[in-house]
C-alpha cells in the first residue's frame, strides 16, 4: 500500500512539473483568417499645431520678457497715492473667546416636548426673567419673548435622545438676539449599550433591549432658562 502511494505521488509531482516545461503558442484564427497579411503599422510622424490666427495678429517680434527678480509688482497698488503696505506679524495670535455676551434669564409660557406634534419653525414664547437694557432700551420682567424652532433630531432605538435647538429669539421691540438654546433628552445609551451586550449572551435577550428608544427634548415653563447672545 505504501508503494502504490508513493507512486502515485510521485506521478502527480512528475506531471505538476512537466506542464510548467511545455511551451504552448496562443494562435487567433479569426485574426488569421480575416485580416490581410500584408497588412503594416503605419508609422506617423507629430507634427506641430500651427494656429493662424495667433500667426497673423501677433507681432512677430513680440518676445517674452523674463524678470531677474522673483518678486511680483502690483503697479495698480504702487500707483495708488499714499499708499502704504500692511505688515501683519505671523508671530500675532488672535483671542475669539473676547466678544461679549450677555445672558438673561427666560421661562418658556407653555410646555412643549418633541414627543408631541411641534414642527421645524413652530413659534414659541417666552416670558422675561429679569430686567436688564440692551441697545439704550430698558426691559422689563414679563416681557414676552418670541423664538422659533430651528432643528429637530427625534429619538431613536439603541438609547440615542431627541435634540431640539431653539433660535431666533426676538425681543418685543422686533429686535434679534443672536443666541439659541439647546435641549436634549435622556442619553438611554449609557446603560442600553453595556446591558444589550451582556443580555445577548443568555439567549439573545439583548435583542430587546436594543429597541429602547432615548428620552425626549422637553421646554417646561417650571424651569427657568438662560439665553446668551453676542453683545
Amino acid at each position: 500500500m505504501k508503494k502504490i502511494i508513493s507512486l502515485v505521488l510521485c506521478f502527480c509531482i512528475f506531471s505538476f512539473n512537466a506542464s510548467f516545461a511545455i511551451e504552448t503558442i496562443l494562435v487567433d484564427e479569426f485574426a488569421n483568417n480575416t485580416l490581410n497579411k500584408n497588412l503594416k503599422i503605419e508609422k506617423k510622424t507629430y507634427e506641430p499645431i500651427i494656429d493662424e490666427f495667433v500667426i497673423k495678429t501677433l507681432n512677430p517680434s513680440l518676445k517674452i520678457k523674463y524678470s531677474e527678480t522673483s518678486l511680483i509688482i502690483d503697479d495698480f497698488a504702487a500707483n495708488i497715492k499714499n499708499y502704504e503696505p500692511i505688515y501683519y506679524d505671523k508671530n500675532q495670535t488672535f483671542d475669539f473667546e473676547k466678544f461679549e455676551l450677555l445672558a438673561i434669564k427666560i421661562r418658556p409660557i407653555k410646555y412643549h416636548t418633541t414627543r408631541k406634534n411641534i414642527l421645524v419653525g413652530d413659534e414659541i414664547n417666552f416670558k422675561l426673567e429679569n430686567d436688564f437694557q440692551y441697545k439704550n432700551q430698558v426691559y422689563k420682567k414679563g416681557d414676552i419673548l418670541t423664538a422659533r424652532v430651528e432643528n429637530i433630531n427625534l429619538n431613536k432605538a439603541y438609547g440615542v435622545p431627541a435634540d431640539m435647538i431653539i433660535g431666533d429669539f426676538k425681543l418685543p421691540s422686533k429686535t434679534k438676539l443672536e443666541g439659541e438654546i439647546t435641549l436634549k433628552g435622556a442619553n438611554r445609551a449609557l446603560w442600553v449599550h453595556p446591558l444589550a451586550y451582556t443580555t445577548t449572551m443568555f439567549f439573545g435577550l439583548g435583542v430587546f433591549v436594543w429597541t429602547v428608544r432615548g428620552g425626549h427634548a422637553k421646554l417646561s415653563p417650571r424651569r427657568t432658562y438662560e439665553l446668551k447672545f453676542e453683545g
